[in-house]
């Protein structure tokens, strides 16, 4: 009997990662087919496909047929598709193909599937949500993607305050790791008021959002363009206010000394001449 797409997948999932062993489940079961069956599939064989979608997008031979216009059109689909398992693959596979190549990142970009990237930001589940940031950072890494990404994390950033808690946490996070991405990157976010946004977000008597903000602050502090942000612009003042209230909560005073003392090791590395 014919093997099924789910058990061709399975055995090229679980053999060696070869050229070779990519060539003939492509020959048996092209992508959209793979991509058809993952949708349609049972759980248990729904791990599977996955995975070996997963590995595919690692050969860059097969990173340019995800970009054929019938998988293209799949893809599409499948990031507004109401099943958050086959909203999860396409972001995971665009993200792939982003990260491949530079050409890879600028085809998305005129494919229109960096903007799909864009609602799968917001989405409930956390694993799609993740995934599509990956896309928007790995697309910033490119020049001839960069201006697309940013133009998609300024679009959030325009609708920050219709967002819940969580999809507002979300986007900030991506502000952040998108400037870690490059200086440049960095700069263009922060003439737009990205990263004041973030510390609006710690700096606020909304408690529940500031604890959450707490890890944005610490990660923005991390990398040295977001220590520089942090010990310019009066930030420096308003966080020692916050030490200052007697109400403050011990893990934000905790992250407020942390980034106090990136911010002075970092003004006296500057003032010794380093």
């Amino acid at each position: 009997a014919m093997a099924t797409a789910a058990e061709a997948a399975r055995e090229f999932a679980t053999g060696p990662q070869v050229i070779q062993a990519v060539r003939l489940l492509l020959g048996r079961f092209p992508l959209l087919v793979l991509c058809e069956a993952f949708v349609n599939a049972r759980l248990e064989d729904a791990g599977h496909l996955l995975s070996a979608l997963e590995r595919l997008t690692d050969f860059e031979e097969v990173r340019e047929e995800f970009l054929a216009d019938d998988v293209v059109g799949f893809l599409r689909q499948g990031a507004e598709a109401a099943d958050p398992a086959v909203r999860g693959l396409v972001a995971k596979l665009i993200a792939q193909v982003a990260h491949g190549s530079e050409h890879g990142a600028k085809r998305l970009v005129e494919l229109g599937l960096l903007q799909a990237c864009e609602s799968l930001l917001l989405v409930e589940e956390t694993s799609s949500a993740e995934a599509a940031a990956a896309v928007l950072r790995a697309s910033a890494r490119w020049p001839g993607s960069r201006e697309a990404s940013l133009a998609a994390a300024e679009r959030v950033q325009q609708r920050l305050n219709t967002l819940n808690d969580v999809q507002r946490i979300r986007a900030l996070s991506l502000f952040v790791e998108l400037g870690r991405v490059d200086v440049a990157v960095f700069d263009a976010l922060e003439q737009r008021g990205a990263f004041g946004e973030v510390i609006g977000a710690f700096i606020t008597d909304d408690i529940l959002l500031k604890l959450n903000a707490v890890e944005l602050m610490d990660a923005l502090g991390s990398y040295p363009a977001g220590q520089d942000f942090l010990s310019r612009n009066g930030t420096p003042e308003k966080l020692v206010r916050d030490l200052e209230d007697p109400c403050c909560d011990p893990s934000v005073r905790l992250c407020v000394v942390r980034l106090i003392g990136l911010v002075l090791r970092r003004g006296a590395r500057s003032l010794s001449g380093f």
